[in-house]
């Protein structure tokens, strides 16, 4: 949330949206909820406070909470670093593009299945 490497503490009002994924669809993406949590890395380990919405929260008994969570605190935050090292790449003068993609699939000859002798 900081945009560097830092012991000092992020407030929430840094944090760009967290996103709840559970019961979405997979080629749905998930509504963001900004200023969830505050944190801060004390000692490398990073320290998150608890999301101010329920659905953000553990729920459930002790198996429920070894799962991994439907959720991801920071899912907003992630998205626009990741937009932000695409464009700088692509901005770099030594980066190429990929070729176009081939329009429509080159035309393939059945070949049979000989077992190995």
């Amino acid at each position: 949330m900081l945009g560097a490497q830092s012991d000092a503490l992020a407030p929430a009002r840094l944090n760009q949206g967290a996103a709840a994924a559970s019961d979405v669809d997979w080629s749905t993406r998930p509504a963001f909820m900004s200023r969830q949590v505050s944190s801060q890395c004390v000692d490398g380990v990073l320290r998150v406070s608890a999301p101010r919405s329920p659905s953000l929260q553990e729920q459930g008994g002790l198996l429920d909470r070894l799962k991994e969570p439907g959720f991801n605190l920071f899912y907003a935050d992630e998205e626009a670093d990741a937009d932000a090292r695409v464009a700088a790449l692509l901005r770099m003068p030594d980066y190429t593009l990929p070729a176009r993609p081939v329009a429509g699939a080159p035309a393939a000859a059945s070949a049979p299945l000989h077992a190995a002798r």
